[in-house]
């Protein structure tokens, strides 16, 4: 299927955008068939196919576990802490 008859969501728009302008990106990884790594590697009760939406959702999870392990992890200011005194949870917390 040509590129331009994929429908992308906005979110996948802005990406495009931003990977495509010269100088955002300084290198770009081969295209790998994620089905075909997994299914190398791994064995399954039953068989899976990973969908785009799936493997969106698993980076989306691990980021988001990420980001909580990371400003949640100021229990000592003395070591994460910034020049003028803040600690980092003041410096990454978004108002509500």
């Amino acid at each position: 299927m040509p590129a331009e008859a994929i429908r992308l969501l906005p979110f996948e728009t802005e990406f495009a955008r931003a990977w495509d302008t010269p100088g955002h990106t300084g290198y770009r990884l081969p295209d790998t068939d994620v089905n075909q790594v997994l299914a190398a590697r791994y064995t399954t009760g039953r068989p899976l196919t990973v969908t785009r939406s799936m493997l969106w959702d698993m980076e989306t999870r691990k980021a988001t576990s990420f980001w909580l392990a990371a400003t949640s992890a100021s229990n000592s200011p003395e070591i994460h802490s910034t020049a003028d005194g803040r600690s980092a949870s003041q410096c990454t917390r978004i108002p509500a």
